[in-house]
C-alpha cells in the first residue's frame, strides 16, 4: 500500500533503502495511488540522505528503468527533502 507523502515528519521517517513513487512523472498530482497506471508511475529507492543539505539521492528501480528509460540512462534523481511535499507527486511505499 502507497501513502502520499504529505508532510514533513514522513520525510523525515525516511531511511536508506526504502522505496517510494512519483506519480505522475509530469502531470497534475493524483489523490488516489493507481497502481493500474504504470506508464505514469516512477518506483524510486533512497540511495542516499544528505543530513546538512537534505537531498535525497534516488535511483529508479528495474520497474520503472523498462517503461521509462533510455538505453544506458541509469535513472538517477537528486531531490531537496522539502520538494517531497511541495511537489504533492511523491508516495512511500508502507512495509506491512
Amino acid at each position: 500500500m502507497e501513502t502520499k507523502i504529505i508532510s514533513a515528519e514522513q520525510v523525515s521517517q525516511l531511511e536508506i533503502g526504502m522505496i517510494i513513487k512519483r506519480i505522475p512523472s509530469n502531470g497534475i498530482h493524483e489523490d488516489i495511488f493507481d497502481e493500474k497506471k504504470t506508464k505514469l508511475i516512477d518506483t524510486y529507492v533512497i540511495r542516499s540522505i544528505h543530513p546538512l543539505n537534505k537531498m535525497i539521492g534516488l535511483v529508479m528501480t528495474d520497474v520503472s528503468l523498462i517503461f521509462n528509460a533510455s538505453p544506458g540512462d541509469v535513472g538517477r534523481l537528486f531531490i531537496h527533502s522539502d520538494k517531497l511535499v511541495e511537489q504533492n507527486i511523491w508516495w512511500l511505499k508502507k512495509m506491512h
